[in-house]
């Protein structure tokens, strides 16, 4: 999928009415719901996104341009930004399908904060890149994100004595289970389980593979990746640092 600036000068100002050609971005509120004529919809697939990793996936109806050739949607998250992501081409009959990451290089900061209201920015219309376009459409679909079971809180490792000290955390009130497992090329270098009785930071150790220990002789730093599975829910995926002992 491309990524590029949608035109919003021109877009915005064919969604609104104006004649306007200042380059402007759409502002964080959004721009006013126009569906168009005749009307197109949209619908979230997935309402609730895992804020791990996960994608937001939809669909849509009625984006033909005005002679009935499918239309370019570009897609916004929190309406934030300058640029779209997109675009997407909708099907001869005007259908739309497709999805968006959380992680998108064009989401907001705070896209994966469980606590705040998220939606998606549909986005179509005549611009200078794309004059037939129209006509112009605006619409917004709600979307909820869920926190992971269990996040670590620090991304810098160290091995001692055979074993690694994570700082994990539940975002239950009553905890989470799981096992924890710290990856290098596809291969284990660390692996133990976790069982936190409530949401405050807990330390738990891991122990180191042969393979690891190896890996991280005479204090050789490593990147690596931290999976956290969860007994329920989806699993989340950290990168990391860990150092070896000396």
């Amino acid at each position: 999928m491309k990524r590029g600036l949608v035109a919003l000068g021109a877009l915005a100002a064919a969604v609104s009415g104006s004649v306007a050609a200042v380059a402007v971005a759409i502002p964080p509120t959004g721009p006013a719901e126009n569906p168009g004529n005749p009307p197109a919809t949209v619908t979230i697939v997935t309402p609730s996104v895992s804020a791990a990793g996960g994608k937001v996936s939809f669909s849509g109806t009625g984006f033909l341009n005005s002679a009935g050739k499918p239309q370019k949607v570009y897609v916004k998250l929190d309406d934030h930004g300058d640029n779209g992501i997109g675009p997407y081409l909708a099907a001869a009959d005007g259908t739309l399908k497709g999805s968006v990451a959380l992680s998108d290089p064009e989401a907001p900061a705070d896209i994966a904060d469980a606590s705040k209201a998220h939606w998606l920015r549909f986005l179509a219309g005549p611009s200078g890149k794309y004059p037939d376009n129209g006509p112009a459409r605006s619409l917004k679909a709600t979307f909820t994100v869920v926190a992971p079971p269990v996040r670590a809180t620090g991304t810098a490792l160290r091995a001692v004595s055979g074993r690694i000290a994570l700082r994990l955390a539940a975002s239950s009130a009553t905890g989470a289970r799981g096992t924890a497992t710290l990856r290098r090329s596809g291969v284990t270098l660390a692996r133990g389980s976790f069982a936190l009785a409530d949401r405050k930071t807990h330390t738990v150790r891991i122990a180191l593979t042969a393979y690891g220990r190896r890996a991280l002789k005479a204090g050789r730093t490593l990147t690596a990746r931290l999976v956290l599975t969860p007994a329920s829910g989806a699993a989340l995926t950290t990168a990391v640092t860990v150092k070896g002992a000396k």
